[in-house]
This record gives structure tokens, C-alpha cells and sequence, in this order.
């Protein structure tokens, strides 16, 4: 089985199908505007192409032909090299386990709670 992703105008992912494995790249478009509007682009679900499989809520990006994963945090920032999000504020090496907070913007050990 193949998946489709259906992308709004804002490059954000809606939704995701599962299409026959006969959908192509050049087909892809044509076979998914049956099931709605936007863009349709195939995603691989164990991540072969596009860096990952494209989960609600990531983007699209068409400078790197890729499915970003959505922003955990509002001040974290997307690194490209290690195609990850990063916290402002590194996690602890010590002992956690951790959690970000995001009302403090830092780590909270769990373990002491």
C-alpha cells in the first residue's frame, strides 16, 4: 500500500490516505483531488523518501522535497542538518528523566516531583 498526503495552502498536513501502490509521483495529484482539495503528495510510511512519513500537522517543505514534524514548542527551533527540533535551552545530562516546560521555558527533572 502506498499514503498520500494531502497538503493545504499553507504547506501544513490535513490528512493522509491509503492509496493503491499503482499511484505514482505523476499520479498522485489527479488520484488524490477525488478525496479532497489541496495538494496531494506520496509519503513513505517507513520513511524511504521525504525524510519521513507525513503525520497531521507537519510541513511540507519544497525546498527540501520533505515532511518537517510540526514544532513541539513555540520557541524551539527547527535545525536542518540533524532534521530535529531543538529547545532554547539544551536538556540536562544529568540524571531525568526530563520534561520541557513550557511556561518557564526550561527542564523539570521528574524525578524530583
Amino acid at each position: 500500500m502506498a499514503h498520500l498526503a494531502q497538503i493545504n495552502n499553507d504547506s501544513i498536513v490535513i490528512n493522509v490516505i491509503v492509496v493503491p501502490d499503482s499511484v505514482t509521483e505523476e499520479t498522485a495529484q489527479e488520484f488524490g483531488s477525488q478525496f479532497g482539495e489541496g495538494r496531494w503528495i506520496l509519503t513513505s510510511y517507513n520513511g524511504n523518501f521525504r525524510r519521513e512519513y507525513a503525520g497531521i500537522g507537519n510541513v511540507y517543505r519544497d525546498d527540501v522535497d520533505a515532511f518537517q514534524p510540526a514544532r513541539p514548542f513555540r520557541g524551539w527551533e527547527f535545525n536542518d542538518e540533524k532534521w530535529r527540533w531543538e529547545p532554547p535551552v539544551p536538556m540536562p545530562a544529568d540524571e531525568g528523566p526530563w520534561d520541557w516546560n513550557e511556561d518557564t521555558q526550561a527542564w523539570e527533572n521528574l524525578s524530583d516531583s
